[in-house]
């Protein structure tokens, strides 16, 4: 497993493997005896898969299982609301809404293993003839990056239709998810439960997730059709370009915990805007090292630029949950 992976990019059955790996074989074996065959068999594949996990994941993964399980002895105690004030008190309120959340969605979505079974490109071929508001509710059934993943194997003009719909999806009539599963003819379960799904949220956080080439096109083509939302998903998103949004304090704060060399890697293919504000905010000597970089990488993959310009993307937005620096283009003040 990568060194910098994060726990919020792992999908369920990578958690469970994790879990399992690391509580030991005998208290596994009686979790097991609770799952079925197929979902053994998936979290075995993913045990075999993992390598090397860094023990902040490890340590992640145990503490989100303990916090789910407080949670639904909580909701079974007094109701969701009694478990989510409960757990607002303990863990802070951003952290308390992502457990509830994970909760009620597990609670109402039957569909959810059988999406885990099925191959992300077979899924795709299978319902790209469907219509965008079908395959939108398919997006509501997956983690953020699969939903992002999915999103980018979609032809491309069905992309910013598809998420514009996921974008604006709030309360699901069961009767509506009824039609969806008559449609796709069982072969995706879904709850028959009122449930709240999708969102601008939840959007902006599928584009976060997609390369920086098809995140724009995507936004671009919202902006033509529906430029209030564009930039609803756009207020909660910070990407690679909106570097040259900040301020000069921001951006000397966040340079601060880059390498020149994974810098170098990030620039290698940006706007020449972006690149300029970067460069303001260095000393002479480091601009010079900088360019000596990237002209000795040569050819690179995008995918990979693409991969640095998130790894930076979410060092920054780490300082500004931090509150070390604002992502407004205003100077900061200091006092």
């Amino acid at each position: 497993m990568d060194k910098d992976a994060k726990l919020e990019n792992l999908t369920g059955f990578q958690r469970c493997a994790i879990l399992s790996l690391t509580i030991g074989p005998e208290i596994s074996a009686k979790l097991f005896s609770e799952l079925s065959e197929p979902e053994i068999e998936l979290i075995g594949r993913e045990m075999v898969r993992l390598e090397n996990v860094p023990a902040k994941v490890s340590a992640g993964v145990v503490e989100e299982y303990f916090n789910m399980i407080k949670a639904e002895q909580y909701i079974t105690m007094g109701g969701v609301e009694y478990a989510r004030k409960i757990l607002t008190n303990v863990l802070g309120e951003e952290k308390s809404s992502v457990i509830i959340e994970k909760i009620e969605r597990n609670l109402h979505k039957s569909g959810f293993t059988k999406f885990q079974e099925i191959d992300l490109q077979e899924l795709v071929t299978f319902i790209q003839s469907e219509h965008p508001q079908t395959i939108a509710l398919i997006l509501t059934q997956l983690t953020p990056k699969l939903a992002g993943e999915m999103l980018v194997m979609l032809p491309k003009k069905l992309q910013s239709e598809v998420l514009c719909r996921f974008a604006k999806i709030g309360e699901v009539p069961p009767e509506t998810l009824k039609i969806v599963e008559e449609v796709l003819e069982d072969k995706i379960s879904f709850s028959q439960t009122m449930g709240k799904f999708g969102g601008v949220k939840a959007a902006a956080e599928i584009l976060n997730l997609v390369g920086a080439t098809a995140e724009i096109e995507i936004l671009d083509k919202i902006q033509e059709d529906e430029s209030d939302l564009a930039t609803e998903i756009k207020e909660l998103m910070f990407v690679f370009a909106d570097i040259k949004t900040l301020s000069k304090e921001a951006v000397r704060e966040f340079l601060k915990e880059i390498d020149n060399s994974d810098l170098a890697v990030a620039l290698k293919h940006t706007d020449e805007e972006t690149k300029k504000h970067i460069f303001a905010n260095l000393s002479e000597r480091q601009r010079k090292l900088i360019d000596e970089e990237i002209s000795y990488l040569g050819p690179i993959r995008l995918r990979v630029v693409e991969d640095m310009q998130k790894k930076i993307v979410s060092v920054i937005r780490r300082l500004r949950d931090e509150e070390r620096i604002s992502l407004s283009a205003e100077e900061e003040v200091m006092v």
